[in-house]
């Protein structure tokens, strides 16, 4: 029998499932026998549904449930996620990627990935599926379901210092005011330090009451010992795999409502990330020596870099997302990849219904591609859009670390399965941006020298510099970015004998900041090696000479 009838495209149809419960299942048993039918509808119905965000996990470990009456193989972690939703929504409609989508009809996938968008954004609410309850989850998710919902009410807090410094002699008064038993709440108030703050917040917000506030979450919270073990639960929580996952960028940044389920808890996602923004305010607007607080480094090091929340928090505010923005994100800490995907397309694909400049980039999804093919496509255009507008600019070749390259990628080209502060073994210069080397000279417009047959190669307009003679070791700051080229005296040898050097060049690359080292190639073009420093000419000297410009094909 089938599971996955075909769709109709122009009625815009999907599946949803809904689960099946057994005539004598009792409500304790609900969900522990999973049997769901699987049924095709329209999204110009607008059929009520919700949505789940998960890891699909390991696939050696695969469990049967029931589809259509069918056998159906998933893994333990959906498995898991099912059976709770099975005790929470058990008579509603869902929509559950490796299910709901025929993972072996590539144009199927292929065009209800390009839905994902729609598909998210019409469901009622998301469960974000964290995984079964483990390493004190549940004392975290109910620390966090203790934040007084307040927090969702007070909107932005103050950014400017004279604010926070009353906010902050508030809460040291407040505290000392505990070991007195003097309330000074409305001596605060009759002080002048309840005034409304800058407009920031509503007419009944004061200096007092958020002074307040702060130091009962800071108390609820139990965050005033260093060793407290509870920060490290929470730290446990945020290194799961779902928040590297990719696709939860978009399943999350996109819905109306989302809901953290971990094992039988949940927490609703605006709650949550109210939680971690009272705690770091409470702790940031105190006397407290912040750098030295553990939770210092849970919020910047965790909680900051979790990129669903942020998008979330950019879409809402009508602020435009880039891919460029989300895939090469610098901001992330030590020895932490930046996304995981079963399939590698995905990194790319798993983000392009939340992203605003995908037209821009030409870039949809296609699992007839290659990952080489998918990678080297977005990687040139991402060059190009920033060529021609420079409001697309998230990528430049300098930015290119040829050591995270693959045996399947020209040496150009972004490895998306290598991002991350752990892959990055030095900073480029031009990350700096405070260098003009190539004196704000353009490329041509796109297509005038880049159609090749080879998709591999890349063209871009620049001129010579010289053969590299000699590395050095670079001293002071620049000892964490990179390293310097010495280039020799003579700086006339002409730019077509370039092909038949087997020594690395130093060369401009028109729109680039710094120069790029190249090494070339007996059957011609070059591999690019990365950007450097090289003394005299970071300024736009050497382009004062008019030297003969040309053609590089990179490789």
């Amino acid at each position: 029998m089938t599971i996955h009838h075909p769709l109709c495209r122009e009625n815009r149809e999907f599946r949803l499932a809904r689960f099946c419960p057994a005539q004598d299942e009792s409500e304790d048993d609900r969900g522990s026998r999973i049997s769901l039918e699987l049924r095709p509808l329209s999204m110009n119905d607008k059929p009520p549904y919700i949505a789940l965000s998960y890891v699909w996990g390991s696939s050696t470990r695969m469990t049967n449930i029931e589809v259509n009456g069918e056998p159906f193989p998933v893994g333990p972690n959906l498995c898991a996620a099912l059976k709770q939703l099975g005790r929470d929504q058990g008579s509603s409609w869902i929509w559950v990627d490796s299910i709901c989508i025929d993972q072996a009809n590539v144009e199927e996938k292929s065009w209800q990935v390009n839905e994902m968008s729609q598909i998210y954004s019409s469901a009622e609410q998301v469960y974000m599926w964290l995984g079964r309850a483990a390493d004190g989850s549940d004392e975290v998710m109910d620390l966090i379901s203790r934040v007084d919902p307040r927090m969702l009410q007070l909107g932005p807090l103050p950014r400017d210092e004279n604010t926070k410094s009353r906010i902050t002699d508030c809460i040291a008064k407040r505290s000392a005011s505990s070991e007195t038993g003097k309330d000074l709440h409305r001596d605060i108030v009759d002080s002048g330090d309840g005034n409304r703050v800058d407009g920031e917040m509503g007419d009944k917000d004061s200096v007092a009451r958020i002074g307040d506030f702060l130091l009962e979450v800071k108390r609820n919270m139990g965050l005033y010992g260093r060793d407290d073990p509870i920060i490290l639960k929470i730290e446990q929580l945020l290194q799961r795999e779902y928040w590297k996952r990719i696709w939860m960028v978009q399943e999350v940044a996109l819905t109306r409502v989302a809901t953290i389920v971990c094992g039988r808890k949940m927490v609703a996602l605006e709650l949550f990330d109210a939680a971690f923004s009272a705690v770091w305010h409470a702790l940031t607007l105190t006397s407290l020596k912040l750098r030295k607080h553990p939770f210092a480094w849970t919020y910047t090091c965790l909680y900051e870099p979790i990129r669903c929340i942020s998008v979330r928090r950019q879409r809402r505010l009508g602020k435009s997302v880039l891919l460029g923005d989300i895939l090469l994100d610098r901001n992330r800490p030590l020895q932490q990849s930046q996304y995981v995907a079963t399939d590698p397309r995905d990194i790319v694909f798993g983000i392009l219904g939340v992203i605003s400049d995908s037209a821009e980039l030409n870039v949809c999804a296609n699992y007839n591609k290659s990952t080489a093919e998918v990678y080297v496509s977005v990687t040139r255009s991402l060059i190009r859009s920033g060529d021609q507008d420079p409001k697309f600019l998230t990528y430049y070749l300098g930015q290119c670390n040829p050591s995270n390259s693959s045996p399947d990628l020209p040496s150009w080209a972004l490895n998306f399965r290598k991002l991350g502060w752990s892959e990055v073994e030095c900073w480029p210069f031009s990350d700096l941006g405070t260098f003009k080397a190539s004196k704000g000279s353009l490329q041509p417009p796109y297509g005038a020298n880049n159609d090749l047959d080879d998709f591999s190669i890349l063209r871009l307009r620049g001129c010579l510099v010289d053969v590299v003679t000699e590395v050095m070791e670079p001293t002071g700051w620049y000892k964490s970015l990179h390293k310097s080229a010495k280039i020799s005296k003579d700086v006339t040898v002409e730019l077509r004998s370039l092909a038949r050097l087997i020594n690395r060049v130093a060369a401009l690359i028109w729109g680039m900041e710094t120069p790029v080292i190249l090494r070339g190639r007996d059957d011609g073009g070059f591999e690019y090696l990365g950007d450097a420093y090289v003394p005299g000419i970071m300024y736009g000297e050497y382009m004062k000479t008019q030297p003969p410009e040309g053609d590089f094909e990179l490789h």
